[in-house]
């Protein structure tokens, strides 16, 4: 999975997932039923109440055959004082179509505000979470196996469950350590580019 650092290595299409979430297991039929002219109306909303210095909605492309991934994920660029723009990403694939899933998404950019509203967080504090995961800085680390706590010879796919259970652990989402995340995901990657 690339890095994104900044908005303008996201694009449109084909979606740009944010590194360290999840995919969704399964999905289930959302409550909403909305359409996308209206979700992107609602997400165009949002990001002018956040005061975004611009957003990007990234899904995959409606053209390929055979079922859509119904996943989207909403990039934008925070400013922040005395600092550069701070990249930030919500992301979705609870749902079966990709509406539904932007809708979810304005609502939570909506319910984030009401921390602020209700003077619990600053908006800032609040949308820490939403902060792109990165792989630490390369550096002399363990090898992957042992970060992983596998044993090299394992299969990818007992190698991954393992990962996944370290990395739920790890999300920031869950209270867990970004770092440890991030290092983690490396981690992964490598055994990834190893295994071919």
């Amino acid at each position: 999975m690339p890095e994104y650092r900044s908005l303008d290595q996201v694009s449109e299409f084909p979606l740009c997932w944010p590194q360290g979430k999840l995919r969704a297991a399964s999905r289930q039929r959302s409550p909403f039923r909305t359409s996308m002219a209206k979700a992107h109306q609602e997400i165009a909303e949002e990001m002018h109440r956040w005061r975004a210095r611009g957003h990007v909605i990234s899904m995959a492309p409606a053209y390929r055959q055979g079922r859509i991934d119904p996943g989207v994920a909403l990039w934008w660029a925070m400013p922040r004082r005395n600092q550069p723009t701070d990249l930030r990403v919500l992301a979705c694939d609870s749902y079966d179509d990709r509406p539904d899933n932007l809708h979810a998404i304005a609502l939570t950019l909506t319910g984030l505000r009401a921390f602020e509203r209700y003077g619990t967080y600053t908006r800032e504090q609040a949308i820490e979470g939403a902060r792109p995961m990165l792989p630490p800085p390369a550096s002399d680390e363990l090898p992957w196996w042992t970060i992983l706590g596998v044993e090299q010879s394992w299969p990818l796919a007992a190698i991954e469950a393992v990962w996944r259970t370290k990395l739920e652990k790890a999300h920031p989402d869950r209270g867990g350590d970004p770092a440890e995340a991030g290092r983690l995901n490396a981690a992964m990657d490598q055994a990834r580019k190893e295994r071919g």
